[in-house]
């Protein structure tokens, strides 16, 4: 019997589907590659098209691309997409965006459904991102529209003039993460490092390290100890590095911070962080 996988569109499950019937339903339209299947190993939930088991189906990947994607026709970095972007730019409609990540190319999407995915992790830091304003394929770190600080605001702009509900729909995360200042003592197998965390969740933290000490990069697998507080237990984690950036930009001295996703967190454990974080939050907001 095939292995059955969970599926969720936002925050919502639609379904368990086994591999075969996911990638009809891709291909019918039905799920988008960005929708999330639950990661059994992991604990935890992972884009439809970075998940192993689909991500490995190339085949798929290059018919669904060529049938259903508008899409650039150079897709190498450092060359221009602009021949194949869409020409409602011109008449003033929302900016098209597209995106490569890894070997698969897609678009175009507005600026918002990037930074949706962007808080959901289906994209991250390290993809490339091109739109008619460049002139080649751009990491998304490096482009201002993306720093954190412009999200924030972004977020306070929209949550005034749109409401609450309009701000949920594309700043929501799947777990509520709340500011927290802890010792976060970390290990890559070969040295340790000793950091601050900035904001914590059920999901993962950003920990901030000294700038002589950020040889970390995206993808890098580490483990942690959080160390009590007075809200939040002690635990131990096994974790990936998600995101990396300067805390100051254009200072080779600033510290570094990185974000990262707790794997396989004992249940209990992410129970207890989705509450105080959650708690937390609701009381700020208050």
């Amino acid at each position: 019997m095939s292995q059955a996988y969970h599926v969720a569109r936002g925050d919502t499950c639609v379904g368990q589907f086994s591999k075969q019937e996911i990638l009809a339903r891709v291909e019918r339209r039905e799920l988008d590659p960005f929708d999330h299947v639950f990661d059994e190993a992991k604990h935890d939930w992972i884009a439809i098209i970075v998940h192993p088991a689909f991500a490995s189906e190339t085949d798929f990947w290059t018919k669904f691309q060529h049938q259903n994607i508008a899409k650039p026709r150079n897709m190498n970095v450092g060359f221009t997409p602009e021949a194949s972007a869409p020409a409602a730019d011109a008449a003033g409609e929302k900016e098209a965006w597209f995106v490569l990540k890894g070997d698969h190319r897609f678009g175009p999407f507005e600026y918002l459904e990037l930074i949706r995915l962007l808080q959901e992790k289906s994209i991250g830091d390290w993809d490339f991102v091109w739109s008619k304003r460049h002139t080649k394929w751009v990491r998304l770190s490096m482009l201002p529209e993306f720093q954190p600080d412009h999200i924030k605001g972004l977020r306070e702009t929209l949550s005034e003039k749109l409401g609450r509900s309009i701000n949920e729909v594309f700043f929501r995360r799947r777990f509520a993460r709340a500011s927290f200042d802890g010792s976060i003592l970390i290990h890559d197998n070969k040295k340790l490092y000793r950091g601050r965390s900035m904001e914590m969740g059920a999901g993962g933290l950003s920990v901030q390290l000294a700038a002589e000490e950020a040889v970390l990069k995206v993808g890098d697998h580490v483990h942690l100890h959080v160390k009590p507080s007075a809200e939040t237990p002690a635990f131990n984690s096994a974790c990936e590095v998600m995101s990396v950036r300067s805390l100051s930009t254009g200072d080779a001295n600033s510290p570094v911070v990185f974000g990262m996703k707790f794997i396989g967190l004992e249940d209990n454990v992410r129970t207890e962080l989705d509450g105080w974080a959650t708690r937390k939050k609701n009381g700020a907001a208050a």
